[in-house]
């Protein structure tokens, strides 16, 4: 699916995530959301989304790049620098958009600037892959500021230890806040004296993005990780990890 809002502002722009819940209901609402995204701050672009219902998980790299690159067959005469820009989603990253970034310019020709969150070595920005994730450890620490917590007195559970929520926990333990508990598809992990977040990112490198098996944390489940009695809650994960059913369960304040 690519989904194309709003090209008022200027160049459609969003990402492309694989994920088995991608269908063109979300595809459409999250396309709105980039168009309302890029005017709050201002930026000359409109809103896109889109991406292919697939879990990345199981497939191997060749079969990665395949997907990638029949995907841009398919799409490469509605995208490109003036007109519809794409971006790394859930699910996707530099290695996919550089796979893009060949295929589409076998049709059009040399111009890196069709997508971004390239590698860097591939015209991409140094900084972009982990930019969400530190924006996110900002906003946790100027709150903590306003609400008058010290950092090493903080608490904080990160649901989600994907692009974005391994390097928020990165920023924070770097700040001295005390992350105590961290989750991904395999469960959550809690330890009130606080997880060390370099051992966690060492263990997930090293076991195909996964905290499966992580030991240094007592294994609880991811609505338990909502439920804790913590500082501060940071949601990373999808989307509907906070439903109806479980929001009035949190007791931290929520970024």
């Amino acid at each position: 699916f690519r989904v194309q809002d709003d090209n008022s502002r200027g160049p459609y722009k969003g990402g492309l995530r694989f994920h088995p819940t991608v269908d063109m209901d979300h595809s459409r609402a999250l396309a709105a959301l980039m168009t309302w995204k890029t005017a709050v701050v201002n930026l000359p672009y409109g809103g896109a989304k889109g991406g292919i219902a697939v879990d990345p998980r199981p497939l191997t790299k060749k079969q990665r790049e395949q997907i990638s690159r029949e995907f841009i067959d398919q799409i490469h005469d509605i995208i490109g620098p003036d007109t519809d820009i794409p971006a790394p989603d859930m699910g996707t990253g530099a290695q996919e958009m550089a796979w893009m970034r060949s295929q589409w310019e076998k049709y059009h020709g040399f111009n890196p600037a069709v997508f971004t969150g390239k590698p860097a070595e591939h015209y991409g920005a140094e900084g972009r892959e982990e930019a969400t994730g530190r924006g996110v450890g900002i906003l946790a620490v100027k709150l903590a500021g306003r609400l008058g917590r010290k950092p090493q007195h903080t608490s904080v559970a990160i649901q989600g230890f994907g692009n974005v929520g391994s390097h928020a926990a990165k920023l924070l333990a770097e700040a001295d806040f005390r992350v105590v508990a961290i989750s991904d598809v395999s469960g959550a992990y809690y330890r009130r004296e606080g997880i060390k977040v370099g051992d966690a990112l060492s263990y997930s490198l090293s076991h195909d993005n996964s905290l499966e098996g992580f030991r240094e944390g007592d294994k609880i489940s991811n609505e338990q990780l909502l439920s804790l009695d913590v500082d501060m809650l940071i949601p990373a994960a999808i989307g509907d990890v906070i439903t109806d059913e479980n929001v009035d369960q949190i007791k931290a304040p929520v970024i």
